[in-house]
């Protein structure tokens, strides 16, 4: 969360919620940072070590700009993003100050997951300052490392943050005095939230993991502080989506994480949320959360498809709470509800009203709807010899109503495998007919529809960072047999029409040749991966060369400002790949902002 005195325009749903308290004390300006999150139930941990905050006027600066104004914490703060769903705030960083100003770019650096463990992330229970604890197919508890590539370059996040001069502040502070809320804000585990914001749902779930953190959160708050000076902040917030943001690949017979982010923040001065609960007898009476959740959609700018806004997983009680959702001039007053899992019959409740402010102050939205299981569910995968070229992207599984109106909607999306460009476990998609109605407060009907794609069909679209939403690929039909993974073809995503298609070339030099027999190539920006290219034939070489293509770049008459890279190698040995799997990235940025070809040098040692 970021609180701050000014505004901060609406981005979308992503990572981390950053937020910037204006402080008037000493004439000071400062910012202050709090993390929330979207999980599903497969991880009972999920853990981030943050130890840089940096922020920049410009919203195009990448990390080599001398702009940057970098704040490093006095102590490295670790947040288990799985305690911090349905709205729930972590404040990790507090008061780093910061000239006043327009800002519109925010950098997390966090630290290298397999370097020396640091204290904030033992105190966690973590093995890794960045770690991923999961359950496996069997259900036993497992520790991975979140390798986060290139971590000294860190993680962007567009905001647009403006930080008041201190008088100015002042003025505004006088000017609205005392109309502040405060409260106390139960978590959706059983840790427990103190702040500006009131829970009033309690949550029975008997969970995988316990939230003793105490958060401190500031919502909608205005007011004038003890020293008489005043203080003014406003709040916003930037979600972590584990579902979308973590991409599960496999090295040999090993599974490993990596962050493949797409971080974009909300004003919180101007939100709402939709908190309600579903019935949902019929998947069972275990104590433990359902493997749902429940997703905000919108239309696209280009109006091909609805695309997500917000997720928040369904607690064991059936309630949910998507916050914050945006209230301002530009966004909708309502949004469509995707209630979507692998085992249940998916439900979609048109036009759900947002609630103005926070979960303590947003009434409960009384859908009357009952889950039910699918008829059937069936696995389903990228076929090997058609995986998706852009090896960061994600997939995206769409249904689509009946009526000439009807958009499709994301019913599931996951990152690909960025070493193979398959999923890196099958993805159980439900069968059947889907659910369907329009809200009506406390007589909310939904009745069996059969999607345009057919009855258990899904209609297919890629995504990536730099390259946007793909065009709609191809359609899986629902197989006559479920006992078996139904492949399908990777849909294609382009270089956008804007920009050129660029290349990097890497030179390696391998200090022992055929002590890694397999590895990968990665390219990455801002903290998504982009690219990656095989380096198995290589490694028993002393020095050789990969070329990645089809990189978004520019050129003298066409500049793009994205088009800043850093190049890693992934490298394992596949007689003992998880004690020999290691990283080593070139260090050096690769710049195709003006230039459609760069190259890298990397030593493997």
């Amino acid at each position: 969360m970021i609180t701050a005195h000014g505004t901060i325009r609406r981005i979308g749903p992503a990572l981390v919620a950053i937020g910037a308290a204006l402080s008037l004390a000493a004439c000071e300006t400062r910012i202050s940072s709090s993390a929330t999150t979207n999980a599903p139930v497969e991880y009972s941990h999920v853990y981030v070590t943050v130890t840089e905050v940096w922020v920049n006027a410009s919203a195009t600066a990448g990390p080599d700009d001398t702009a940057w104004i970098k704040s490093v914490l006095e102590n490295a703060q670790t947040i288990d993003l799985v305690g911090l769903t349905n709205g729930t705030l972590k404040e990790f960083a507090s008061q780093l100050p910061v000239p006043s100003g327009n800002y519109n770019q925010l950098r997390l650096i966090l630290a290298d997951t397999r370097g020396e463990l640091l204290d904030s992330a033992q105190s966690a229970g973590a093995t890794f300052n960045n770690e991923v604890d999961y359950f496996d197919d069997s259900s036993t508890a497992q520790k991975a490392a979140l390798e986060v590539p290139n971590v000294t370059s860190g993680v962007a996040i567009p905001v647009k943050l403006d930080v008041k001069e201190s008088q100015e502040a002042l003025l505004a502070a006088i000017g609205s005095a005392g109309t502040g809320t405060t409260g106390t804000t139960t978590d959706t585990t059983t840790g427990t939230t103190t702040g500006t914001t009131t829970d009033t749902t309690t949550d029975t779930t008997t969970d995988t993991t316990t939230d003793t953190t105490t958060d401190t959160n500031t919502t909608d708050t205005t007011g004038t502080d003890t020293s008489g000076l005043g203080t003014v902040t406003a709040s916003a917030a930037i979600v972590f989506d584990a579902t979308r943001d973590i991409a599960r690949f496999l090295f040999s017979d090993q599974t490993g994480f990596a962050l493949n982010a797409n971080l974009k923040g909300q004003e919180l001065d101007d939100v709402g949320a939709i908190r309600s609960q579903l019935t949902i007898t019929a998947l069972g009476t275990s104590t433990n959360r359902p493997d749902v959740q429940v997703t905000a959609e919108m239309p696209s700018e280009d109006g091909s498809r609805n695309i997500p806004v917000l997720s928040a997983p369904l607690r064991s009680d059936g309630t949910f709470i998507l916050y914050p959702l945006p209230t301002d001039d530009d966004a909708p007053t309502a949004y469509d509800l995707v209630i979507h899992g692998p085992q249940i019959q998916t439900v979609i409740i048109k036009d759900v009203p947002v609630q103005s402010g926070s979960p303590s102050t947003a009434s409960t939205v009384n859908l009357n709807v009952s889950l039910t299981l699918a008829s059937s569910s069936y696995p389903v995968n990228v076929a090997t010899a058609n995986a998706l070229t852009a090896r960061g992207g994600r997939i995206g599984f769409y249904q689509t109503l009946s009526g000439s109106d009807e958009l499709p909607y994301l019913i599931e999306e996951r990152s690909v495998d960025p070493i193979t460009g398959l999923l890196a476990e099958d993805l159980t998609l439900p069968a059947g007919t889907v659910a369907a109605g329009d809200f009506s407060s406390g007589n909310t009907v939904v009745s069996a529809v059969t999607p345009v794609e057919g009855a258990g069909a899904y209609k297919l679209a890629a995504s990536a960072a730099l390259l946007g939403d793909g065009s709609f690929g191809d359609t899986i039909p629902a197989p006559s047999s479920n006992t078996t993974t139904t492949t399908f073809n990777a849909p294609t995503l382009s270089i956008p029409s804007t920009v050129l298609s660029g290349s990097i070339a890497a030179t390696l030099t391998v200090g022992t040749p055929g002590k890694y027999d397999k590895g990968a190539l990665v390219i990455t920006h801002d903290g998504a991966i982009v690219a990656t290219a095989p380096l198995d034939s290589l490694l028993s070489q002393a020095s050789n060369t990969v070329t990645v293509t089809s990189v978004p770049a520019g050129d003298g008459a066409t500049k793009f400002d994205g088009g800043t890279y850093f190049a890693e190698a992934w490298v394992w040995s596949s007689s003992n790949p998880a004690e020999s799997f290691a990283r080593q990235p070139a260090g050096a940025l690769i710049d195709l902002r003006a230039a459609t070809s760069g190259t890298s040098t990397l030593t493997i040692n």
